[in-house]
């Protein structure tokens, strides 16, 4: 059975809500991406994330991850406001549009999650089935953090190139595998 590391975070302005998906199969490939991005800007230490990060920060780990064995993808839909909009947007569209054979597992960690479960008592699992469309099996993790900032910088650099252009804009269009509109 193949086996995929899923990372989803979104982005959103008033008028765009934008999911990335990123995944590898490789689960160890987001550390690398993360380490090489910390060795160009010298730190030991740092989190990235896009909106906080100045323009030669975002250069380098733009440019780290463009050049990665990673995969991604954008899906492109409204700000969920329920419990089965959350788990259709963030966990079956996610499993419905990853170009992976059926019977794959899937490993998906994805950011504010515990917020639904936790605060919000959203039951995940009950929701996903009535949207997933693919026979994947599936587990949610709550904390990766390399694979997160990238899925951060991913969904934050799509909603930016909508309004801003910058020179990662096209290449980061270009290695998208997929982009998904879903109203």
């Amino acid at each position: 059975m193949k086996s995929y590391f899923v990372f989803v975070d979104e982005s959103y302005r008033p008028d765009i809500f934008a999911l990335s998906v990123v995944w590898t199969k490789n689960k160890t490939e987001p550390c690398k991406i993360k380490n090489e991005a910390l060795k160009k800007i010298r730190k030991e230490k740092y989190h990235f994330h896009f909106k906080n990060d100045d323009d030669e920060i975002r250069k380098n780990f733009m440019n780290t991850i463009l050049k990665s064995s990673i995969n991604f993808g954008i899906i492109l839909t409204e700000y969920p406001s329920s419990c089965s909009e959350y788990a259709r947007y963030y966990i079956a569209e996610v499993i419905n549009n990853l170009p992976v054979e059926e019977n794959s597992r899937v490993v998906i960690t994805i950011k504010g999650i515990n917020d639904w479960i936790n605060k919000k008592k959203c039951k995940i699992n009950e929701e996903v089935i009535r949207w997933i469309r693919k026979r994947i099996f599936y587990t949610i993790k709550f904390n990766d953090k390399a694979g997160l900032e990238i899925a951060d910088y991913i969904a934050s650099a799509y909603t930016y190139c909508k309004f801003q252009k910058d020179n990662f804009c096209e290449p980061l269009e270009n290695k998208l595998t997929f982009l998904v509109r879903i109203r």
